[in-house]
């Protein structure tokens, strides 16, 4: 496992669930997703570099946008 997979892991053990860890993650993002959705389309494009385990992505797509997330980590 790579040194990020084991953080994710261990966060989510800390954690009751996934859905809490998604949701703090998210919580503590929400200043540059409203940012995010104020300067762009609904339903643009987004590209998100170090993207991690891809959770603000998801979120992303949820809300209707076409994200795409790259990260140098060949692991996660």
């Amino acid at each position: 496992m790579s040194d990020w997979s084991d953080f994710y892991k261990k966060e989510i053990e800390k954690g009751e669930n996934l859905q809490k860890f998604v949701e703090e993650k998210i919580r503590r993002k929400i200043l540059l997703i409203k940012k995010i959705q104020k300067y762009s389309s609904k339903q643009g494009r987004l590209l998100e570099t170090g993207c991690g385990s891809g959770v603000s992505c998801c979120y992303f797509s949820k809300l209707g946008y076409h994200i795409f997330g790259i990260d140098k980590d060949k692991k996660i």
